[in-house]
């Protein structure tokens, strides 16, 4: 699986995803999804920040800051 993250504009974001797995797919697809992005009115500039879920954490030793 290859994800492009891409933010086309100021409050969008657009996300490519690209499977490629010949045991499962007879041949490579892709799905192109887009996102909203609703940032706090007095943060304009705000950058975007990493959300890391540990609920039925498996592998903290693989994530950003563990």
């Amino acid at each position: 699986m290859i994800e492009r993250w891409t933010r086309p504009n100021f409050g969008s974001i657009q996300i490519d995803i690209t499977i490629d797995d010949p045991k499962a797919y007879t041949k490579p697809f892709s799905v192109r999804v887009y996102h909203r992005i609703a940032l706090d009115g007095a943060k304009l500039d705000a950058e975007l920040i990493e959300f890391i879920c540990d609920e039925n954490n498996k592998a903290p030793q693989l994530m950003v800051g563990k």
